[in-house]
């Protein structure tokens, strides 16, 4: 859609564009939905949402169903960059509150634990002010903003025609790109006419953006590698 974003994060990643490269998370859950009190349908809808402080992010959030005793939604990105069902949610006193409970390790030898993925948000002046923490954990929320997204009602009435092909990457340097928060893309290299992964590469995005296309992708990915290609 209109933000453009290519996501890799793991040593030995390469990637060969020949079209495009786009790139347009203690409290319970209760477990009987009360009536929904008046106004909570607002928080249906696809939403944009960014984090504050030191380390920035990009979530996507949908909601369904708000405003009525089964609300139910997906998030992106929870876990790794893929989308995820909400597991547990809930709209109380105009706060949306929903997360997962998940087995975590506090280093590489520690015995896992459940603990809670919690997140809530209230309207203010149409955007989603919201935190996210990890019931349990030390650290201060974490505080994100949610704006909605913008809605797509073109639709292939058959006059549509493919037109010429660009390269996003020229295989040469980093021309074109830059990190998803608008700095240096930190963590890429250029080897062998491929962009190149350091093991701890930023999310890159083109520089063009486009409405209506279709991508081509050629990737090279290292084994258990956790890479990917997002659109927005």
């Amino acid at each position: 859609m209109r933000d453009h974003l290519l996501s890799r994060h793991s040593p030995g990643v390469s990637l060969l564009t020949a079209l495009l490269l786009s790139l347009p998370a203690g409290q319970a859950f209760p477990t009987a939905q009360a009536p929904a009190a008046s106004g909570d349908e607002q928080f249906n809808g696809r939403w944009d949402i960014k984090t504050d402080g030191e380390h920035p992010r990009a979530w996507w959030l949908e909601i369904e169903n708000a405003g009525t005793a089964e609300p139910k939604g997906k998030f992106i990105s929870a876990f790794g960059g893929d989308l995820n069902v909400i597991e547990e949610i809930s709209i109380h006193d105009a706060i949306l509150r929903f997360g997962w409970t998940r087995q975590q390790r506090s280093s590489a030898d520690a015995a896992p634990t459940m603990r809670k993925l919690v997140y809530t948000a209230k309207l203010v002046n149409g955007k989603l002010q919201g935190t996210f923490e990890v019931e349990g954990s030390n650290p201060p929320p974490l505080e994100w903003t949610g704006v909605r997204a913008p809605e797509i009602k073109e639709t292939d009435d058959g006059s549509w025609q493919e037109g010429k092909s660009i390269e996003l990457f020229n295989g040469k340097d980093m021309s074109g790109w830059r990190s998803w928060d608008g700095g240096e893309p930190l963590g890429w290299s250029v080897k062998d006419g491929a962009l190149a992964s350091t093991g701890k590469g930023q999310d890159l995005v083109s520089e063009q953006k486009f409405w209506n296309f279709k991508v081509h992708v050629e990737c090279r990915l290292a084994e258990h590698s956790n890479s990917g290609v997002a659109l927005r």
